[in-house]
């Protein structure tokens, strides 16, 4: 789950435009609204495998820009949304068909 720019889009907003689980122009530092960014992402994939951001094979268990190492069942627990105003959410899990 990522926040996109506008409902349609595919492209993740840059983190320092974030605004659905922290207010990043706010308080651009917030830990905990960046590891959810993180988490929701990349889908929790940290906790299975060591991911390797310059691997660049689609097929490799380490590329975590594909969701190699991603389960297949992501558990995000529950998250209190604390920023009010409209928000555009896109999957990870369904954006890339490469591998799937």
């Amino acid at each position: 789950l990522v926040q996109v720019g506008v409902g349609g889009e595919t492209v993740p907003l840059p983190i320092e435009l974030h605004t659905l689980f922290f207010d990043a122009e706010a308080n651009p530092s917030d830990p905990e609204g960046r590891r959810l960014v993180d988490t929701f992402g990349f889908l929790g994939q940290s906790n299975i495998v060591e991911c390797d951001p310059g691997e660049d094979d689609e097929q490799s268990t380490t590329n975590c820009k594909q969701l190699n190492g991603a389960s297949a069942y992501f558990d995000g627990g529950l998250v209190e949304m604390t920023q009010v105003g409209e928000h555009h959410i896109g999957s990870t899990r369904n954006n890339d068909f490469s591998n799937r």
